[in-house]
């Protein structure tokens, strides 16, 4: 994951190159989850979904004038500390379901990072409900959440 972050820094801010930025914070994402920092790894992804942080893609989101940094983006936030199926949990779970790219970043991005981002999201939304290993979940609310999974790889096959 530090390495993942010195790739984001280079990219971004030395190389000022978005489709590397997009890459480095797929990866990351991809790497969190892996590690089970579900919280960050749905911010990375909601990150690249809505083009933030770009270097050089006007839809790019900026900070406030006077700030650093982009504000916290509450109504985004999974809690991992709690299960994907609560309340607290359901906007952003319902929101990486429904995450796609708007047309001007489909352009910008080959083909190779928006196949690696699908993955990306369907690992993601198989950690989330990976905590019972039976499939389907048994949680009922879970049962949106192993649809889009199993849609996301229907589509990358």
């Amino acid at each position: 994951i530090p390495m993942l972050s010195l790739y984001q820094y280079v990219a971004k801010d030395i190389v000022k190159d978005a489709t590397a930025y997009a890459n480095a914070c797929v990866l990351k994402g991809r790497a969190c989850a892996a590690a089970g920092f579900v919280s960050e790894a749905a911010d990375l992804l909601f990150d690249v979904y809505a083009g933030r942080g770009l270097p050089d893609v006007v839809s790019a989101e900026r900070p406030p004038k006077g700030q650093t940094g982009l504000p916290p983006k509450k109504d985004l936030y999974f809690d991992q500390t709690l299960p994907a199926s609560a309340e607290k949990n359901q906007a952003s779970v319902q929101k990486l379901i429904e995450s796609e790219l708007p047309p001007e970043l489909a352009e910008v991005y080959p083909a190779s990072l928006r196949h690696l981002l699908a993955l990306s999201k369907g690992e993601l939304l198989l950690r989330l409900v990976d905590s019972t290993p039976v499939w389907p979940h048994p949680d009922e609310a879970l049962a949106p959440v192993c649809e889009a999974v199993e849609a996301t790889f229907g589509a990358l096959r």
